[in-house]
């Protein structure tokens, strides 16, 4: 009986010396399918490779829900240059990178160069964002398309053309300067098209 004694709490102590060692909360399961926000201190610089997708390829399109209800294809709100980022409520990075764009946006069009997809409900999603800001927000139910492209930390970063050709893939937030370089860009190239259609009347 004694010997029975010692033998569980001695499977006992390892089970608990096991739980401390790797971190993990008993009763607390890893929810799957959800990309795994990136850790602050990360300074991870390798090359992001998804779905086989690299620069030169074309994102594949879907269907995703809009924030306040109905559906958009993701297809019809690119511009000569976008920025499709993958982000979730809580995460400090991208609020930062939210909070960046906000920052450096001088109307509501320049907003529109950027469209931000989360996997988290709409209410989550809505309290994460700032009130009165045109952002550009989708919901991806299900991690559908996320797990499509196989995104699997955030914040994910994938610029686009207009065509939906990828330019470049990235896990790093983008800064403040970035967004600047991005709505510069677009500015130019839609008034370079308003120029051209005025001259060709």
């Amino acid at each position: 009986m004694l010997r029975r004694v010692i033998i569980s709490v001695a499977v006992l102590s390892i089970m608990v010396g096991l739980v401390q060692f790797t971190g993990i909360n008993a009763g607390q399961p890893v929810p799957k399918g959800s990309p795994v926000p990136k850790k602050v201190e990360s300074t991870r610089q390798m090359p992001v490779k998804m779905m086989d997708l690299e620069v030169g390829d074309t994102i594949p399109d879907h269907r995703l829900a809009g924030l306040y209800g109905g559906n958009v294809k993701l297809s019809s709100l690119l511009r000569p240059r976008s920025v499709i980022s993958f982000f979730l409520p809580g995460c400090e990075l991208c609020e930062k990178e939210i909070s960046d764009l906000v920052s450096v946006a001088c109307d509501s069009a320049d907003f529109q160069y950027f469209i931000f997809i989360s996997s988290a409900n709409a209410a989550r999603i809505a309290k994460s964002i700032p009130p009165n800001r045109p952002l550009l927000v989708l919901g991806d139910s299900g991690s559908v398309y996320g797990t499509l492209l196989g995104v699997k930390t955030i914040p994910l970063n994938i610029v686009v053309d207009r065509s939906g050709r990828i330019e470049k893939i990235t896990e790093d937030p983008l800064t403040a300067e970035d967004y600047r370089k991005i709505i510069e860009f677009n500015r130019g190239a839609e008034s370079r098209v308003k120029s051209d259609r005025s001259g060709s009347k």
